[in-house]
């Protein structure tokens, strides 16, 4: 039996045509607002990735996923995790 978990997205995992590629059969439970943070890219000009940080008065769009360890894996893979 394959358990399943939520998983809340932000940035590029927002969209549902890109997530039904990286995870097929994943499904959108909801959607919420994480306040007092922001995104923010880190890394170089040749690397850089998403992430967010405190940040007073801001907030972060965020979608909850349905999703299975497979879908888990799958989103290890695409994010480079755990490099």
């Amino acid at each position: 039996m394959t358990e399943t978990k939520f998983y809340i997205a932000y940035g590029s995992n927002l969209n549902t045509f890109e997530m039904s590629l990286r995870c097929p059969g994943a499904t959108v439970w909801g959607t919420s607002l994480i306040a007092d943070y922001r995104l923010l890219f880190r890394g170089s000009r040749e690397v850089s990735f998403l992430t967010i940080e405190p940040c007073e008065n801001a907030r972060v769009p965020v979608a909850v996923w349905k999703v299975t360890d497979e879908h888990e894996r799958r989103l290890d893979l695409y994010e480079g995790f755990p490099d």
